[in-house]
Order: C-alpha cells, then structure tokens, then sequence
C-alpha cells in the first residue's frame, strides 16, 4: 500500500513538473525566440509540446512516460535559437544582412503554411529583385522596396515586418552613397559612335576601365551612352558602389 502511495506522490511530482513544462512552452511562443527560431527545430519544439499535452491529460500515463514527456519538452524549449539582427541601420542593410533577414523571415512564417515558402524583396510594382544587384538596401520608411513572401496556399504576396526581423543599432553609423558606376570588361571591345551613328573608333581595353556616363542618346533607334564630347556607346555593364 505504501508503496501504491509513493507511485502516486511521484506521479503528482511529476505530472506538476510536466505541467510547469508546458506552461513555460506555451509562454515562449508568444517570444522572439519562438518565432524566429530554425524551422526545424520549432517543428521539434511543437511536436514535442502537442506530446506533452496529450500525456498530461492522460491519467494512465506511467510516471516514466509523464518523466520523459517533460524532459523532451524542456530540452526542445532550450534549443530554440531565435533572436533578431543585430543591423546598422534599416535604410541600409548590405548584401550579407539581408539574406540573413529573408531566412528569419522563413523562421517566422513556414510553420503558418503548408508547402514552400520563398522570402524575396520587392519593389512599389511588386516585382521580385535579385540581391546580388545592390550591395546595399533601403527598408526605411520612405523606401520603395519591401519584404515579403510568397506561398503555396496563398494569392498575394504577404509583406515581412523588419522591425520583427532585424533590430537596429542605437549609435546609427554613418549614412553612406550608393552610386552607379559604369565601365568596361578588360578585353572586351567597344564601338565607339558620334552624335550622327557614325562608327569613329573601335575600343579593346586593356585593363577594366569606369566611365563617366554624361547622358544618354537615341541613335538610329539604338540606345546610346554618351562617354565623351560627341562619343557614344551602346555596350556598357554597370555596378552598385559604396561611397562615404
């Protein structure tokens, strides 16, 4: 009889713990921690908390299952690794803070979807932008470009929350210029026309070299940039700089 009495006691010991367990569970998924952690580890995190649940109103569950229940809770609950960015400033993320960001952003929707989810950046029409393109971005208040995500089971685009992703730094560094930059490949030859679309030169740089771009020219229905006094080219690459 005691020792039906001491099984008893353990399991009220246990069930309590088991209990405390899932409160705190369910108090951290209101959390930043919880929202932003590694899909697959609050796949485990919510698994875990659903089994916890189920043997708690289980009144056959042995002390050892009710023991390892809060166990596995506990542990899955420590695991959870969500924090935000730690970022300059939000007008101007570089390349490296926003591919960080569009994972969070993965982190903190997949689970509210069934089949993929794709974080990207978007422009005022709603276009896609490929990051690789600026070295900078602008996620300001008055920036034209937006987070957000597309998925399987839904139509429109949703928008991403930065301020929910990233946290930006109390000592602001520095407002730097993004210019365009235009040049020529080493090797690569150009044709060099005048205001009329007569062709004046043939160009094999040697060595890269930047342009100055003065304007630009229809010539003969052919887009031109203008390089020089009364020289225009039409094959031109560009690059994003930074200038302090």
């Amino acid at each position: 009889m005691s020792q039906l009495i001491l099984q008893q006691k353990l399991r009220l010991t246990y069930k309590s713990a088991l209990e405390k367990a899932i409160a705190s569970a369910k108090e951290t998924k209101r959390t930043t921690k919880y929202k932003l952690t590694d899909y697959d580890l609050k796949v485990r995190f919510n698994s875990y908390l659903a089994n916890a649940e189920k043997i708690n109103t289980n009144n056959q569950a042995t002390v050892l299952v009710v023991k390892q229940a809060q166990r596995e809770l506990t542990n899955a609950e420590k695991a959870l690794n969500g924090k935000k960015l730690k970022v300059g400033r939000y007008d101007q993320l570089t390349m490296t803070e926003v591919q960080k960001v569009l994972r969070l952003g993965y982190n903190l929707v997949k689970t509210e979807h069934k089949g993929y989810v794709l974080p990207n950046i978007y422009n005022s029409k709603n276009n896609w932008q490929y990051v690789t393109d600026r070295p900078v971005w602008n996620f300001g208040k008055d920036s034209h470009f937006w987070l957000g995500y597309a998925a399987v089971d839904v139509k429109k685009k949703q928008p991403l929350n930065i301020k929910e992703l990233a946290e930006e730094s109390t000592k602001k560094p520095a407002l730097k210029k993004l210019v365009k930059e235009y040049y020529g490949l080493k090797g690569n030859q150009y044709f060099i026309y005048n205001r009329q679309g007569k062709l004046v030169k043939k160009l094999k740089l040697k060595k890269e070299k930047v342009f100055k771009i003065r304007g630009h020219r229809i010539v003969k229905d052919q887009y031109m940039y203008q390089i020089g006094k009364n020289q225009y080219t039409p094959s031109l690459s560009f690059r994003w700089v930074i200038k302090k």
